[in-house]
C-alpha cells in the first residue's frame, strides 16, 4: 500500500510491516512469504473503518511491531501525535484480526527496545522545539510494560510528569531533571543516556549511566559523540556479552560494560 515504511516485524513465513506517507495517511500490512500475496489489515484510507486504527485522522505511524508469540499477538507502538487518545500501546491478534489500546500515552515513542526478560521498553518523549504542543524544556520517560500481565509503569522521567492517563509518577519513579532528550537505554538496573558537554571549546554530548537504586551516576569512556543524536542516536543492549552498542549517524560505539 506504501513504499514509505515505519517498522516490520516477521513472524513465521508472514511479514508484518506499517507504512504510509507520515501526515496523511497509515497502514498495518501483512506480506505473506510463502505465497506472495499481501493483505492490508488496517487502513486509514477504507472508505468505511473496519478497526479503530482505520478513523485516525491524518493517518498514524507504527514505530515498532513487536511480536508477542506466547500470546499470539502483535504489540503496536502507534504514534498519532501529541496529546492524541490514540498514541500509544497497542496490541493486535492476527488470529482475530482484532486490535485493542492497552495504554495509552500522551507522548509519541523516541525509541523502543526488548530487554532479556522480554519485557518492552517504551521511550516516549516530547521535545520543546517542532512541536505543536509546548513542553518547557521538553519531556522524556521510559515506560516497561510486562506482556505476560499487561501492567505498565513509568520507570523515570525528566521531570515529574506523568507518561499518560494511567501512567503516572509512582513512588519509584525515578526523576533525571538532566536528561538530554535524544535517547535513553534501561539495562540490568542502569538509566543510559546521552548528556551535552563542551570540552575544549566544541560542544558535544558524552554518554553516562545513572543507577536506578542508589542514583549514582558514571561517565563511560565512548569519546565525543559529535553527530545527530537527536534522529540518529541509538542505543542498544546485547545483555549475553554485557555490550552497549551506542550510535549518532556518524559513528558506531560497542561498550562493553560492568556491573
Amino acid at each position: 500500500p506504501s513504499d514509505v515504511i515505519h517498522s516490520v516485524a516477521a513472524v513465521g513465513d508472514t511479514l508484518y510491516f506499517g507504512c504510509g506517507q507520515l501526515g496523511t495517511e497509515g497502514y498495518l500490512a501483512a506480506y505473506d512469504l510463502a505465497n506472495g500475496r499481501c493483505s492490508v489489515l488496517a487502513s486509514t484510507l477504507r472508505a468505511s473503518p473496519e478497526t479503530p486504527l482505520d478513523s485516525l485522522a491524518g493517518g498514524f505511524r507504527l514505530r515498532s511491531i513487536v511480536p508477542d508469540t506466547p500470546r499470539n499477538r502483535l504489540l503496536l507502538v502507534v504514534d498519532h501525535g501529541d496529546l492524541a487518545t490514540a498514541t500509544g500501546l497497542w496490541e493486535f491478534r492476527p488470529d482475530q484480526k482484532t486490535f485493542r489500546q492497552i495504554r495509552q500515552m500522551d507522548r509519541p515513542a523516541h525509541s523502543i527496545d526488548v530487554d532479556a526478560s522480554g519485557k518492552l521498553w517504551v521511550y516516549p518523549l516530547c521535545r520543546n522545539a517542532y512541536r505543536p504542543i509546548r513542553e518547557k524544556d521538553g519531556w522524556y520517560g521510559a515506560v516497561e510494560f510486562n506482556p505476560e500481565t499487561d501492567a505498565a509503569r513509568l520507570v523515570f522521567a525528566s521531570k515529574n510528569k506523568g507518561a499518560g492517563p494511567d501512567l503516572p509518577v509512582r513512588t519509584d519513579t525515578r526523576i533525571f531533571p538532566a536528561l538530554h532528550h535524544a535517547g535513553a537505554l534501561v539495562a540490568e538496573g542502569w538509566l543510559y543516556h546521552f548528556a551535552s558537554v563542551v570540552v575544549n571549546g566544541t560542544e558535544g554530548l558524552e554518554l553516562r549511566r545513572v543507577s536506578l537504586a542508589t542514583r549514582e551516576i558514571q561517565i563511560l569512556d565512548a569519546g565525543l559523540f559529535l553527530g545527530n543524536v537527536y534522529y540518529l542516536g541509538r542505543m542498544h543492549w546485547l545483555p549475553n556479552r554485557k555490550t552497549l552498542l551506542v550510535g549518532d549517524g556518524d559513528r558506531i560505539v560497542a561498550l562493553k560494560v560492568g556491573s
